[in-house]
């Protein structure tokens, strides 16, 4: 998983416009100044603090680790210890000499996606998978009135799957309050089904959106989902370990947050922490970085866009309906309406 919580020194010919660029990237905060005591707040938030120094103006901050990257005119490129950004293309150059030192940016506010117009139930792919109509069919394995669940795209593990609310709203934080009885009968179904199922403990997270979706990376789906991951894995301590610190939280706390990005974290033991903070940086897909780093797949493999496999979606449909079909009398009689045994 990239690093945070690092300070990067820049030097040569700057100006605010090019404070302003680099301000722009989300795991960012320019300072003014090198003090101890700021540092370690822009850390705690899990940030990066970026110090620009003037120009050539030798500094020695040797014991913070910085990385030192001087703006040119004319070149754009790295060797050994010297880092060099063209100034006419900053932040493609910023954000790719921090990737290639597996220091975290994060995304850039050029990449944010403000505008929901784009993402109404016409064009939302979890709307037109509850109406059976996206391109590719996907396996529904459990549907309520409100609710269905379908194997996740990049499953990590066996047994991934998302919960996902047919009403089109961004986040579970700002689910209508008739539906939240019926959210939270399902979320404990599935996880206990999920354990019975990979005999593990199992795991569960949002990474919520804020009420206007802000702060969202172009790419990202703006339909809310829950994911689950039976791991043997203790969650919480996990994400703190890279920088970031939930709280915890009563389940229907969960419905006082949504005006901000959060992520949730439900662990084995289905004690719900969340990270909610206007001022912190929460990297992509938090939860699946730690747990691809924790069962030790290579860089970028947490990333479901580019490693969808969609044979392990089909395999993890085949043994939910398995599970499902062999125990049927044994579930409860609203679980046994519910399951999905055939596409």
């Amino acid at each position: 998983m990239k690093q945070t919580q690092r300070l990067i020194i820049i030097d040569g010919y700057n100006t605010d416009e090019e404070r302003q660029l680099i301000a722009g990237f989300a795991a960012v905060q320019v300072v003014y100044m090198i003090d101890q005591a700021l540092l370690s707040t822009i850390f705690y938030h899990n940030k990066n603090a970026v110090f620009f120094s003037g120009p050539r103006m030798e500094l020695s901050y040797e014991y913070l680790n910085p990385l030192h990257i001087h703006l040119s005119r004319t070149a754009s490129f790295s060797y050994e210890d010297a880092v060099i950004c063209k100034k006419d293309n900053l932040v493609k150059d910023f954000a790719r000499m921090l990737d290639h030192y597996g220091i975290d940016a994060g995304d850039h506010c050029s990449e944010d996606s403000t505008n929901l117009d784009e993402y109404d139930e016409t064009n939302c792919l979890l709307c037109k998978i509850r109406d059976r109509r996206n391109e590719k069919p996907e396996h529904i394995l459990f549907e309520t009135e409100h609710f269905y669940v379908v194997p996740g795209a990049g499953a990590l593990i066996d047994g991934y799957i998302m919960l996902v609310p047919k009403t089109h709203v961004l986040s579970f934080a700002a689910l209508p309050e008739e539906q939240r009885e019926e959210f939270f009968l399902v979320l404990y179904a599935i996880k206990s089904i999920v354990s019975a199922i990979y005999k593990k403990p199992v795991i569960a997270f949002e990474n919520g959106t804020g009420r206007f979706g802000g702060g969202k990376h172009e790419t990202s789906i703006l339909h809310a989902h829950f994911h689950f991951m039976p791991i043997d894995l203790n969650i919480l301590k996990a994400v703190q370990k890279v920088g970031v610190h939930p709280t915890y939280i009563e389940e229907n706390e969960l419905f006082k947050y949504g005006t901000y990005p959060y992520r949730l974290i439900i662990d084995q033991r289905n004690n719900w922490f969340i990270a909610s903070d206007a001022d912190d940086y929460y990297p992509r897909q938090l939860v699946r970085q730690v747990v691809a780093d924790h069962i030790g797949l290579e860089e970028g493999a947490y990333n479901w866009r580019s490693h969808p496999d969609r044979e392990k979606m089909d395999q993890i449909a085949e043994t939910f309906r398995a599970y499902c079909s062999s125990h049927f009398n044994t579930l409860p009689k609203w679980v046994r309406k519910s399951v999905v045994l055939h596409d």
